[in-house]
């Protein structure tokens, strides 16, 4: 296949990086001026079938659908680095795109794919889907005359309460007057999605009307909804409060419709609760993981995520288990590739020894492998005293590594063959065909390889779940392992690159290095990337600096709170501090 390239027509525009497929879509980028103030995307499609174009910045993503000669057109909210990602057939493929105001980015999409991807369903809706019910019938004197009827609700419960009519009303009259109207009030908050007001009045309404099964039901969606609101807005423990609740109030109802959407609600809760605390707190993610399946055992998050924690521990018949039933309730196209991804790895690397000591967790293929295994071992050791000296931090459980061959590399993997190694939860090398006279002939290089995916791990291992960016990973990643790709003719096409906007500067990189398929783009992003964290290392403030740095990030801080907090000074002035100096 063509991959997505570099495109340069009216200015370069987009830094296009492609992933593992089997398609020829091309991305054709062009830039015109606009009378629009806000940046505008405008997409034409000439690929026969259906893709999916999305584009995605800083809380926004926009996804158009398109068949062949169909356009599509949207405003981004300002300017910036946007990425974009495009799905055809089996085709997946990410880029760049630089949008300016006052200006239209023009999108052709051309070629074929060879096989269109299999539908997929429809978005699960957050919000719970229930019909209230209206209260059941009771016949109750009225005082106040036929114009009552034409009353709003909030007016009819004034009166009620207030007026000298309502006052005329026996005790249990008013009582369930108020009850009818606090459902029939609550009811349509419900159905505005008002939820907090809703539960609040149907509360006086089930006080007043215990016996009545549509209160009560129509109390439980409220409270479940609230309670779903709360999940999303990350308030776990008031919002588990709430949907147990509602579960409560369902028990013995014969509901067949709200009671799973509320499992599910809370099954979620467990799962988002789960990712919110670090990678390393493995048993507490695990228990709250097996929480949600006990509620609702077809639950698609749990499912992927113990099946996650099964891959870390190299699991891969239980992960593959716990992946498939995944899929089943999700078919989502990632999942799929990471299920042949597993697949894959059963079919090459199923059998693999496994020694667990100290840090590490090593896999490899056997006694014919031990004597790599062992230098690999006595490198990560190297590099955990190294490396942690810099940034002051140590790991915290274990480390997985596993050691392939060549070929079971980059067939597990995908990565081009300009990668030396990779990190994606399990340190990955491809270091097994090294004879013992490799490995002293190579040490250099084998110590720098393995010092720079260390580092990658111990950052995600110290500071998930908030996310480093890759341009940070990959330039830290070099400058702890002690390498130096720099060299004065790539070092000026970069610098005069981001002089001139050409080049993103490292702030606006996105997306994943690992997948450019181009080794002189790769070459260049890593560069860039190397050449700014070099700059911050040796003119601003040394190792203790970044130190800081990771540890802002790990606390929580946005990239570019964490800079501040770090450097005094702002990402954006850092940067033109470095290519203009």
């Amino acid at each position: 296949m063509r991959a997505p390239r570099l495109a340069l027509l009216t200015t370069l525009v987009a830094l296009a990086v492609a992933q593992r497929s089997s398609a020829e879509v091309e991305v054709h980028l062009h830039q015109i001026e606009s009378a629009s103030a806000p940046p505008t995307v405008l997409i034409r499609s000439e690929v026969p079938g259906e893709v999916n174009f999305s584009v995605l910045g800083k809380g926004f993503i926009r996804t158009s659908k398109l068949v062949e000669s169909a356009t599509a057109s949207f405003k981004v909210p300002k300017p910036g680095i946007y990425q974009y990602k495009l799905a055809a057939g089996l085709e997946h493929s990410r880029g760049i795109l630089t949008l300016e105001a006052g200006k239209v980015t023009q999108v052709l999409l051309s070629g074929e794919f060879a096989a269109p991807a299999p539908p997929l369903p429809e978005p699960v809706e957050e919000s719970l889907s229930f019909e209230p019910h209206s209260a059941g019938v009771a016949l109750i004197r009225n005082p106040f005359g036929p114009a009552f009827e034409k009353l709003s609700v909030d007016e009819k419960i004034r009166l009620v309460l207030e007026s000298p009519q309502g006052q005329s009303l026996s005790a249990t009259e008013r009582i369930q007057l108020l009850g009818f109207l606090y459902n029939e009030k609550g009811v349509r908050a419900a159905e505005a999605r008002q939820f907090e007001e809703a539960e609040q009045v149907l509360r006086k309404a089930y006080q007043n009307l215990p016996e009545q099964s549509a209160v009560r039901l129509n109390l439980a969606f409220a409270v479940a909804g609230n309670g779903n609101e709360l999940r999303l807005s990350g308030n776990y423990g008031v919002g588990e409060r709430k949907l147990l609740e509602a579960l409560s109030l369902l028990a013995g109802s014969g509901d067949t419709h709200l009671e799973p959407q509320v499992r599910s609600a809370l099954a979620s809760l467990y799962v988002d609760q789960a990712l919110g605390f670090p990678s390393t707190e493995t048993r507490r993610r695990e228990m709250l993981f097996k929480k949600a399946l006990e509620l609702d055992p077809n639950h698609p998050g749990a499912l992927f995520q113990i099946g996650q924690l099964a891959y870390q521990e190299y699991e891969l018949d239980t992960a593959l288990d716990y992946f498939e039933r995944a899929y089943e309730g999700a078919p989502q196209a990632e999942l799929g590739e990471l299920i042949e991804k597993v697949r894959l790895e059963i079919d090459e690397a199923g059998d693999f020894v496994t020694q667990d000591r100290g840090f590490f967790r090593i896999s490899f293929e056997g006694r014919e492998v031990a004597h790599v295994a062992k230098e690999t071992r006595k490198l990560l050791e190297q590099a955990a005293r190294e490396v942690g000296r810099k940034f002051g931090l140590r790991p915290k459980g274990t480390i997985p590594v596993v050691i392939y061959s060549g070929g079971q590399f980059s067939k597990i993997t995908g990565l081009h063959s300009w990668a030396g190694g990779a990190y994606d939860g399990k340190i990955r090398l491809p270091l097994s065909d090294l004879s013992e006279s490799d490995l002293i002939s190579g040490g250099q290089y084998l110590a720098e390889l393995v010092f720079h995916e260390y580092t990658h791990a111990l950052l995600h291992n110290r500071t998930a779940p908030a996310k480093i960016p890759v341009w940070l990973h990959e330039g830290l990643a070099q400058m702890a392992a002690g390498q130096n790709p720099d060299n004065p003719l790539l070092r000026r096409q970069v610098m005069d690159s981001l002089a001139s906007g050409r080049l993103p500067m490292p702030s606006k990189l996105v997306g994943e290095f690992a997948g450019i398929s181009d080794s002189a783009i790769a070459a260049q992003v890593y560069l860039e990337s190397f050449l700014f964290v070099r700059f911050l290392i040796e003119d601003k403030g040394g190792w203790p600096k970044a130190r800081r740095l990771i540890e802002a990030i790990g606390d929580g801080e946005s990239i570019e709170d964490a800079f501040s907090t770090a450097y005094r000074k702002s990402l954006e002035d850092l940067e033109s501090e470095w290519v203009n100096g």
